[in-house]
């Protein structure tokens, strides 16, 4: 069952009280015990943690959706290598990454390894914790969440970051437009490097003034000849909201799935009756809530990444779980292009 010694306890950062990144203090923590292992499950040793919003929200408990007990284990997405194992589908030594399950942790124990992808030798940890995540992310809402199709005009906003960055490339993989808003020169030339046909450049920030009169939705409707796009894919939230919404055509479709912002108001289902408006708010988890649909889609994100049709930028490598602290005041920041990655050792 485990062919690696697993000492009896791990560093690891519990979350003891929600607050600022002060609070991500490294602890000492029993680990996982492979005698008590039930079957089905397995323990991976952790080498590379990726950083996500979603942790920020634990964090800080954003409301009561992204609560979690106290001395709960921060982190959600790891790659590393399988060393003690119950199931028939990983044996030990397997290199692996996975989302859902805690990764500020030496080890990580998972009961039901229903979202954990075996890797090729071809993808390394670095990339893979770097790209599982966002990149379903990405392909389950232009695959699942709304079809995008070729022709079609898609704004991403916030498409230097590391979300953003991979539903660019998905969306001209698919044969889309994509319109892209960032928010400086710099980040410009990242979105354009991926294939962003436009972009817009706007300061951060909520919008002065009426959301039809923003530069987001002004430009849009400058670049579509006053059609507006056909989807819009926000992952900033209260900020951008209304001005997406204002960026759409009629009967177009809005993909609010970020709150880096803060959470959006509450929508009145009148709002959305000006332009008989579609309105959505995905999780990444109902678009692959069962393991067939993981594989396709997982399957799908790795084939890209080995064909060089979609390049994972990594903004900053941070050494040592002691570094997460400094990392989430990075990503809050909104400075990063690309993904956050942490090796663990």
């Amino acid at each position: 069952m485990s062919a690696f010694a697993i000492p009896k306890h791990m560093r690891a950062i519990p979350l003891i009280q929600p607050g600022g990144p002060e609070v991500l203090k490294v602890a000492n923590v029993p680990a996982p015990d492979p005698s008590a292992l039930p079957d089905g499950a397995l323990i991976m040793k952790n080498t590379v943690a990726g950083l996500n919003f979603i942790e920020v929200y634990h964090r800080e408990r954003l409301n009561d959706n992204y609560a979690l007990p106290k001395g709960s284990i921060l982190g959600r997405e790891s790659a590393g290598i399988v060393v003690a194992s119950r199931n028939p589908d990983f044996k030990v030594g397997d290199r692996v990454v996975q989302y859902n399950n805690p990764s500020y942790a030496e080890y990580t124990q998972i009961n039901k390894p229903k979202l954990v992808w075996k890797l090729k030798d071809s993808i390394s940890d670095k990339v893979a914790a770097a790209s599982l995540l966002q990149g379903l992310t990405a392909l389950g809402m232009m695959r699942t969440t709304y079809e995008v199709k070729p022709g079609q005009t898609v704004l991403v906003t916030a498409a230097a970051g590391g979300t953003g960055q991979k539903l660019i490339q998905v969306a001209k993989h698919l044969g889309a437009t994509v319109i892209g808003t960032v928010s400086s020169k710099e980040k410009e030339v990242i979105a354009r490097g991926l294939g962003a046909d436009h972009v817009i450049i706007t300061p951060r920030g909520p919008p002065a003034g009426a959301p039809a009169e923003h530069v987001i939705a002004s430009s849009v409707h400058e670049i579509t000849g006053g059609r507006g796009v056909d989807a819009v894919f926000d992952g900033v939230g209260k900020d951008t909201f209304d001005v997406c919404l204002a960026s759409l055509k009629r009967r177009g479709s809005m993909i609010s799935f970020g709150n880096t912002s803060g959470l959006v108001d509450p929508v009145p289902l009148g709002k959305l009756n000006k332009g008989n408006y579609w309105l959505t708010r995905p999780s990444l988890h109902n678009n692959v809530a069962t393991r067939e649909e993981f594989e396709k889609l997982s399957s799908e994100l790795f084939e890209l990444i080995e064909a060089n049709k979609l390049t994972i930028n990594i903004h900053k490598e941070y050494d040592g779980l002691e570094s997460l602290a400094q990392a989430h005041i990075d990503l809050q920041s909104g400075s990063t292009t690309g993904k956050l990655v942490a090796n663990i050792h």
